[in-house]
């Protein structure tokens, strides 16, 4: 059996490497990207929320809820404030007593860092009653009948 000499090693390196080099690099954007549906977070009054493990922080899941898969999409955040559901079912603390619930993937597109959802261009989802609705589906038992408050600003996962 012939010995592999360093220069029939190249050509193996060669080989392997170059397909790799030959495939085009995709910048995705947010609009066209999905996170995981339990997103693991860390939280700790200190350092505040990160998505790696910290010291001092604890680990807690954000419920996300992915059923639009269309693209462009982007993330409503669903908040509470309820002193009996928020710090038992909120993922982390945002405001005092105001928790985030989850988040619900919905038809729209970020700009300055909003989620902006279809057909709300020129107005806030705030107080939008629809938006508010897509918390309580997606989050029943922690958005109860109008528990939930709604914001877009939800583009710090993608960066």
């Amino acid at each position: 059996m012939k010995k592999a000499s360093v220069h029939n090693f190249k050509w193996i390196l060669a080989l392997t490497i170059l397909p790799l080099c030959s495939v085009q690099a995709t910048t995705m954007k947010p609009d066209d990207m999905r996170l995981p549906d339990d997103i693991k977070v860390y939280y700790s009054k200190k350092v505040g929320l990160t998505n790696h493990a910290v010291k001092g922080a604890k680990a807690e899941v954000l419920p996300t809820n992915n059923e639009y898969t269309a693209s462009p999409g982007c993330y409503i955040a669903c908040y509470s404030s309820n002193k009996d559901i928020a710090p038992k079912l909120g993922a982390y603390p945002v405001d005092g007593n105001t928790y985030i619930m989850g988040q619900v993937r919905v038809k729209g597109h970020y700009r300055d860092g909003l989620c902006i959802p279809s057909g709300y261009e020129n107005k806030s989802v705030n107080g939008s009653k629809e938006m508010k609705e897509a918390c309580e589906k997606s989050f029943p038992a922690m958005c109860e009948k109008g528990t939930c408050t709604v914001n877009g600003k939800t583009s710090q996962w993608f960066y």
